[in-house]
């Protein structure tokens, strides 16, 4: 079974010439409507689509920006942007339609996400994340600090635990939003899934936003849990701890 894009609707962009006010600087929510290929039926994926040159606005408003469902392109182009969902959906198959679910929630936001394991409720069972360590590979990220605080590419690693022992390791890829941005070509879309962006460097920053947002992900199961993590990032060995690959 394959994904296949069926229609996208982008926001905030002009009835009559489809175009953001600036098609160099734009933060457009979307909605691609994705279904089984040969089926009519879709559900709806919501993801963000920015150009370059406002993720640094972005990052300067808010300290970081996660790439979490976000694509970003140097100018506003609808058909780049459907020809870059089209050919991301050829490349989701699986199994059956729950398999390649699993694989869009990394793109977009899915319409059902509330309404399945994973999703806190009455019952009880089931755990929050609770972040217990953030490092670069073989140095404790208080130790470290890059040469330029303004243009700068690493990645960390967060140990993640769940309520029953359970752990993971996610891979982060913290960037300047300049370093980001230089790496923009002309004409095509960048997926940021996995990155986290700053204007500078700042680890107190990046801490409390790692953490912040870990705590927040709950799961009724683990794996429940895990598939919520897999949105923000790589993980690597899911149910080892974080220094077993060091």
């Amino acid at each position: 079974m394959r994904a296949s894009l069926k229609s996208l609707h982008i926001s905030d962009v002009d009835l009559d010439t489809g175009l953001p006010p600036d098609s160099e600087n734009f933060w457009l929510p979307v909605q691609a409507d994705i279904g089984p290929e040969g089926d009519a039926t879709a559900e709806t994926f919501a993801l963000t689509f920015g150009s370059s040159n406002r993720l640094m606005r972005e990052c300067e408003a808010g300290g970081v920006v996660w790439g979490r469902h976000l694509l970003l392109a140097r100018r506003f182009d609808r058909a780049m942007l459907q020809s870059y969902l089209e050919d991301h959906c050829r490349c989701c198959t699986g199994s059956d339609w729950p398999e390649i679910v699993a694989k869009l929630r990394r793109l977009g936001e899915w319409e059902y996400a509330s309404y399945q394991p994973g999703t806190q409720s009455a019952s009880g069972g089931g755990s929050f994340a609770k972040l217990l360590s953030l490092r670069k590979p073989n140095v404790e990220l208080s130790a470290f600090w890059p040469e330029d605080a303004a243009d700068f590419s690493f990645d960390i690693f967060a140990s993640v635990a769940g309520a029953d022992g359970n752990q993971a390791t996610l891979r982060l890829s913290v960037m300047s939003a300049s370093a980001f941005v230089a790496g923009v070509p002309d004409h095509a879309v960048r997926d940021a899934q996995g990155h986290i962006f700053m204007a500078s460097y700042d680890r107190t920053i990046l801490t409390q936003a790692v953490e912040r947002r870990v705590v927040r992900l709950w799961g009724d199961t683990w794996e429940a849990l895990l598939a919520k993590l897999s949105e923000y990032g790589e993980l690597v060995n899911p149910g080892a701890t974080l220094w077993a690959q060091d």
